[in-house]
């Protein structure tokens, strides 16, 4: 077999996958699988959306008990000191 004959080979395998993919996608097997995953992408996108806020939330209280601690500290400081 030629190199000629065993690209043309390759082609018509690539060509009946190809087929049989179409086939899959028009039958709705492919498509209904793409709607479940397209599905999940946007669940996972808002879930994460959440989670992005929460975290930000979260950093600003973070923040404020930090600086209250630090506070009480100094104040602490200065009384055991004195």
């Amino acid at each position: 077999m030629s190199t000629e004959d065993k690209a043309i080979a390759k082609l018509d395998q690539a060509i009946t996958r190809l087929e049989a993919a179409l086939t899959r996608l028009s039958n709705g097997t492919d498509g209904e699988a793409l709607q479940e995953l397209e599905g999940e992408n946007r669940r996972l996108s808002t879930a994460l959306d959440s989670a992005k806020k929460d975290h930000k939330d979260l950093e600003g209280r973070v923040i404020d008990v930090s600086g209250r601690l630090d506070g009480v500290i100094g104040e602490l400081k200065s009384v055991l000191g004195s």
